[in-house]
């Protein structure tokens, strides 16, 4: 169906972040309805209903609204059909619709819904959501259907019914099954689950890490069950059996949802995916304040020639120090030690080259820094690394000897705790290098504003920082 003002709806690939439900009781020529007095939609007229909880079936949660909101018990509940909803604000929503006739109890008003009761020729479809009158009078007259609307606010911005036999139209909009085969309640606890591990844990969790714990939690369970069956004992430990036929695509689309769940209701973290797994980061926009619990870690950045080593390192790694040089015209003996010591640089191997010279390469805090998965992701990498460049030449045979010298000095260099300097032969250019970062005060690049004097440190700091790139 083709959407409004600027909302495109993939309802293929679509799920739901909430599940809901409504309730419509007929008695003989007349409809009850509620003015609900709060949540979402309130001062409208509809059914009664609300959001399924956690641990719930729609049937059950149907049957619970109804009590709350008007006093009364549903029972024998027909399912007469689907709505899905997309909000301009990102809300995602999926609710079935209950007819009946039974039910039990009297009606009283809450604090939640004035109930009444409406000749259906009467149901005053201007004081409900736009979408009722769509779908609503064929449902009382029996029909099942299925509807699709945006929404921008209370104002509808486009709708796609289907009724009875159109359901299996091949043209029909209806979402696909999603992936994980989950239903909405059971996909709600596992976002859930899933955002108390990341939450909990205090290093990245990998998509195999997660899908471990939780098949892991669901044998133990098991195996606690199988226990107390042994003892003749009742198990009371929560129902997990639907963990063992999870996939990874499952938690994918949990974290999807939590993001858009963050997303719409504007907070201040996200849930994002580093070279060493998922975790909850601030946003950007906090840094300021977050700097705020680390006050002796000032603000520092690297100098133009540090930076261009590192760019060197990042775009045409594995490389060795002889074919920097070559590109930079310069000695990158001070600055290579500097970023092998702040952990941005690491050495990956010996080239397979007269001399067996060191290969350089980045480092996972380097990705960390920018905010990327893998060096594939920095701007423009297949193009730059089409470049051509200078090329170091190569050691003639009589050097051979003095370049594996020079190769072990450089590895067990690198390997010591101390910070002792070079031979002292840079060039003036090179001699700033060494002093290679400076406090500022204001922005920095997203890559250094964590970077500090012990390189540990720069931990503290890379929640708020690394959204930022």
């Amino acid at each position: 169906m083709p959407d409004q003002r600027g909302i495109d709806v993939d309802w293929e690939n679509w799920t739901a972040e909430m599940r809901s439900m409504l309730v419509f009781i007929r008695r003989e020529n007349e409809v009850l309805l509620i003015r609900k007095k709060r949540g979402l939609g309130a001062g409208k007229i509809n059914g009664p209903g609300g959001k399924v909880d956690d641990g719930e079936t729609v049937e059950e949660a149907a049957v619970r609204e109804t009590q709350e909101e008007i006093g009364v018990t549903p029972a024998n509940l027909e399912n007469r059909g689907e709505l899905y909803f997309q909000f301009a604000d990102g809300l995602k929503i999926h609710c079935t619709v209950f007819v009946t006739e039974t039910f039990e109890g009297e009606l009283t008003e809450t604090e939640e819904a004035a109930p009444m009761w409406v000749a259906v020729e009467d149901i005053p479809y201007d004081e409900m959501w736009e979408d009722d009158r769509y779908w609503l009078p064929q449902v009382l007259e029996g029909e099942t259907f299925k509807g699709y609307f945006t929404f921008d606010g209370d104002k509808m911005l486009s709708q796609d019914v289907r009724f009875g036999s159109d359901l299996d139209s091949g043209e029909s909009a209806e979402p696909e099954e999603p992936a994980h085969q989950l239903d909405e309640a059971t996909f709600l606890r596992l976002q859930r689950i899933v955002e108390s591990l990341i939450m909990a844990s205090e290093s990245p969790l990998t998509l195999r890490s997660l899908l471990g714990t939780l098949k892991k939690v669901a044998a133990d369970q098991a195996a606690l069950a199988a226990e107390a069956a042994k003892e003749g004992e009742a198990f009371t430990g929560p129902d997990v059996a639907w963990v063992n036929d999870l996939e990874d695509t499952a938690i994918l689309a949990a974290i999807d949802a939590l993001n858009a769940s963050y997303e719409r209701e504007e907070r201040a973290f996200a849930i994002a995916e580093r070279a060493s797994g998922y975790r909850i980061f601030t946003r950007p926009g906090y840094g300021l304040w977050v700097r705020g619990l680390f006050p002796d870690q000032k603000p520092q950045r690297l100098r133009p020639p540090a930076l261009e080593t590192l760019a060197i390192v990042a775009y045409r790694q594995p490389l060795t120090k002889a074919d920097i040089e070559a590109v930079r015209g310069v000695s990158v003996d001070g600055v290579l030690k500097m970023l092998l010591d702040r952990n941005l640089v690491q050495i990956g191997g010996r080239a397979d080259a007269p001399g067996r010279p060191l290969l350089y390469g980045t480092t996972d805090l380097f990705l960390d820094h920018f905010g990327i998965r893998t060096v594939d992701e920095l701007p423009n990498a297949e193009e730059l690394r089409k470049v051509e460049l200078p090329v170091a030449e190569e050691p003639k045979a009589e050097e051979t000897s003095a370049d594996e010298s020079e190769a072990d000095s450089a590895d067990t260099e690198a390997s010591s705790s101390d910070g002792g300097g070079e031979d002292g032969e840079e060039s003036s250019d090179e001699a700033e290098d060494v002093s290679e970062v400076e406090d500022v005060e204001g922005e920095e690049p997203a890559a250094e504003e964590n970077a500090d004097e012990e390189g540990d440190e720069s931990e503290d700091l890379e929640p708020s920082e690394a959204l930022e790139s």
